[in-house]
């Protein structure tokens, strides 16, 4: 019982750290996204303020 448990969360910690450097990279690209759309929305305003 207790070995099967330790082999299942081998397998797991194996799979978590398998999939890390993609979740540090989407994480990474959704900061990106987040910037790039606030840049978008300060840009929005600044050319609305500045033809109004």
């Amino acid at each position: 019982m207790w070995s099967a448990m330790k082999h299942s969360r081998s397998r797991v910690e194996g799979t978590l750290s398998h999939c890390q450097p993609m979740v540090i990279k989407y994480r990474e690209n959704i900061d990106h996204l987040l910037l790039f759309s606030l840049q978008g929305i300060h840009l929005d305003n600044w050319v609305l303020q500045d033809h109004g």
